[in-house]
């Protein structure tokens, strides 16, 4: 049984952020509530088709359409980041009183294979034409980092331990986006063998997205209404060899060890979770490990399982923004929303990654 609501979770500075604002753009929404009232729906955009340069037989793939048809590299993935940071509401600083560069931090979770030079471009393309509510972010520092499902974690572990050391950094903004469906993507998955098509039923289907959240430093899970989420510290582990495509089957240890870290960060225990939210998307490797390391660290699956990837295919290095913005997007809109969440993302390489997010304690509660 999940946790009820009662006195608000105290941590140390800069091990607690409060989820501000966000936004996404999805292969099902050209924002982060279209995104998840279509996932809520059990809508998908999945499309077969030919793809003769990178394979004999159709390939299933998810596409955001509206905003990234004709586009390809860098041009592809800044148009997506630039709708999803456009779509965040700005209402955190909407009264004209912005933060100072010194006292932000952007974090970008960019695909495997980029540099410094094309993050670089990619984020400058998003800062150009911001609306003037988000103007602040044009001068805020920014570091970036590449790889698949669990970097956006990775990042934050990071920013999470520099901010407890910094107590002027207050805000941080995770931003990410990929795109598996490009055909220099299609070409590498194809030929490593990982792609779900007719005649190899193991496999994950590509698609592309883009999120980002901006995160409040927080002391407690007080909060004027109790639709806000609150995250704690991200636990990061690596497996010892790569899980897939291998000839051993997986064992779990790595994504075992990210549970019982981020749980013991958040001070709570496996029935304390009322919500998982993860990365599965029915593919057997992943099953194996999930099982594995809920045996080990979880004893049971959380009530409600959450698994976006079953409507949008797999996203890459924009997993962790996205699922941190579709968990508040339905905080907010959801009649029941959930009381707390362990977020998880598992890559077929060596990371895996998790966190808690928890639903805040009304501040007249609080109080009274």
């Amino acid at each position: 049984m999940a946790r009820a609501k009662a006195q608000p979770h105290q941590q140390s500075q800069g091990l607690l952020w409060s989820i501000l604002d966000w936004g996404a753009v999805t292969p099902i929404g050209t924002s982060a509530w279209q995104s998840a009232a279509s996932w809520v729906g059990g809508q998908r955009r999945f499309r077969k088709a030919a793809h003769t340069q990178i394979a004999p037989g159709p390939l299933t793939t998810a596409q955001c359409s509206e905003v990234s048809a004709g586009l390809a590299g860098n041009a592809r993935l800044a148009a997506l980041l630039r709708v999803a940071i456009h779509d965040m509401a700005g209402l955190a600083f909407a009264s004209g009183t912005s933060p100072q560069p010194d006292n932000v931090q952007v974090l970008l979770s960019l695909p495997q294979g980029l540099g410094q030079a094309d993050a670089a471009l990619i984020w400058g393309e998003c800062r150009a034409g911001l609306p003037s509510a988000l103007q602040w972010l044009s001068d805020s520092p920014w570091v970036a980092a590449t790889g698949s499902n669990a970097t956006g974690f990775a990042l934050l572990e990071t920013a999470q331990t520099q901010a407890a050391q910094n107590p002027e950094l207050s805000l941080l903004l995770l931003a990410g986006v990929d795109s598996l469906v490009d055909d220099s993507s299609l070409k590498a998955a194809f030929g490593a063998g990982t792609l779900l098509t007719d005649s190899h039923s193991e496999g994950f289907i590509p698609g592309e997205a883009a999120a980002c959240v901006l995160l409040g430093r927080a002391t407690d899970t007080r909060a004027i209404g109790e639709r806000t989420l609150f995250l704690h510290p991200a636990a990061v582990a690596q497996a010892a060899s790569a899980r897939w495509p291998s000839a051993a089957l997986p064992d779990g240890t790595a994504t075992a060890t990210a549970f019982s870290a981020c749980l013991q960060a958040a001070g709570m225990r496996t029935e304390h979770i009322s919500h998982a939210l993860c990365d599965m998307d029915g593919s057997e490797w992943r099953a194996i490990e999930q099982s594995h390391a809920r045996i080990r660290a979880l004893g049971a699956m959380p009530p409600t399982a959450w698994e976006p990837a079953g409507s949008l295919g797999q996203v890459g290095a924009a997993t962790v923004p996205l699922y941190l913005a579709l968990a508040a997007q339905r905080s907010l809109k959801d009649r029941q929303p959930p009381n707390t969440l362990l977020v998880w993302a598992i890559e077929a390489d060596v990371l895996s990654a998790a966190a808690v997010l928890e639903r805040a304690v009304a501040a007249q509660a609080a109080v009274a």
